[in-house]
């Protein structure tokens, strides 16, 4: 068998031997690096045309007036609500978040300091969910959503606990362990174990997620069950939550038709001016809002609608179903733009931002408010056959 080393070194030396010149054997790579010198100045031209475009587009942009504010705003009022981080930031919660600011808030007001544990409401809405689904079945679903009267019947039927005692992660999602307990209480239905025996498996199944669920609550050198703690925190008649709906008789309390009203909770209608005044005396009062309306997803920027919105423009909107539930705010103050157009200051709990409303905006996407129930005069509270009374702004 030949070398077939040797034969290739044969090869080799013999065309090395009847070669040009060496200087002819560099010409191919020098092409062929010299396409590829061309090809890269082509590109790097492109980057740096686009680089050059993509910075004037940005120079060209109109600079901030600050955190999505509306142009030449000042500032009327605003309350200070530097409250605790909620460890968890459950989009689905958003209402959930500002409820519990609420409530904080008015107690910050007095200099005390409470923080309320989130995952203990939580886990007290999916208890009663699942004994719910365990007797109506399937049709049943358990889910994460509510409204402010929600947590303040919680607060009183099921109590409260403190962030620092009972919490979850920020990574943490509720909603996958709403479908743990929907397969929990459909296995107790199918098997007829009876609703104690669900509460003591979604009881484990919480302690396994979450973690052990306190007995007690420490504060202030006190010691309170949980339900006595929630009584303390807040009292049965402290809130009032309102809306202001034509299609019912105003100073009435009424029970909204959305699914978000899960538990048929009861607001108080009154007229769109009379709403608007409440919130507006409310904020120059040093006080909160707890604001649940339509922003059409987007909560962080200045919200803006034409001007003149009438009880009976709202009324057209809300049956038209284009303003739907789909967001909760606190309201923190109060601004006006250069024109005297008046904005409520909102904070968005889940992402920590603020937004800006305008007041037209505000009359016509707001489904409900709750604030403290001293805010609301007892005129307010008086049935009346249509819109005849409206409180003075100055209150």
């Amino acid at each position: 068998m030949p070398n077939l080393f040797e034969h290739f070194r044969g090869a080799a030396y013999l065309r090395r031997s009847q070669s040009p010149p060496l200087f002819f054997f560099f010409l191919p790579p020098l092409f062929l690096y010299s396409i590829y010198f061309l090809y890269f100045c082509i590109r790097m031209r492109h980057l740096v045309c686009f680089s050059l475009l993509l910075l004037l587009l940005t120079g060209c942009r109109q600079p901030s007036a600050g955190p999505h504010r509306p142009a030449a705003s000042t500032v009327d009022t605003l309350v200070d609500v530097a409250l605790p981080r909620n460890h968890e930031t459950d989009p689905a919660l958003d209402w959930l978040y500002a409820a519990k600011a609420l409530v904080e808030s008015e107690h910050r007001a007095y200099g005390d300091e409470v923080c309320l544990s989130v995952a203990f409401f939580v886990q007290a809405l999916l208890s009663e969910q699942a004994a719910e689904r365990y007797y109506q079945g399937k049709e049943c679903s358990i889910g994460l959503t509510g409204m402010a009267p929600t947590l303040l019947r919680l607060l009183r039927t099921q109590g409260a606990l403190l962030q620092s005692a009972y919490h979850t992660d920020s990574l943490f999602r509720f909603l996958p362990l709403c479908r743990e307990v929907e397969q929990k209480a459909d296995a107790c239905r199918q098997q007829r174990k009876g609703a104690d025996q669900l509460l003591q498996a979604t009881g484990r199944l919480m302690e396994e997620r979450i973690g052990p669920l306190p007995q007690s609550v420490f504060m202030l050198g006190c010691q309170y069950t949980p339900l006595e703690f929630g009584h303390s925190v807040c009292r049965e008649d402290e809130y009032l939550s309102l809306t202001s709906l034509a299609q019912y008789p105003f100073g009435q309390q009424v029970v909204l038709p959305l699914k978000q009203n899960r538990y048929r909770d009861v607001f108080l209608n009154v007229p769109l001016d009379t709403l608007t005044a409440i919130v507006a005396g409310a904020l120059r009062s040093g006080r909160t809002v707890c604001w649940e309306g339509h922003t059409g997803g987007d909560a962080t920027e200045t919200k803006s609608t034409p001007h003149g919105v009438t009880q009976a423009v709202r009324q057209k909107a809300f049956d038209r179903l284009e303003t739907p539930l789909d967001k909760a705010l606190l309201l923190v103050g109060i601004a006006h733009d250069g024109a005297g157009h008046r904005f409520f200051i909102a904070k968005d709990l889940v992402s920590g931002q603020s937004a800006y409303l305008s007041e037209d905006f505000f009359r016509l996407n707001t489904v409900a408010v709750t604030v403290a129930a001293s805010c609301v005069p007892l005129q307010a509270r008086r049935p009346t056959r249509n819109d005849i009374f409206i409180l003075p702004d100055s209150i």
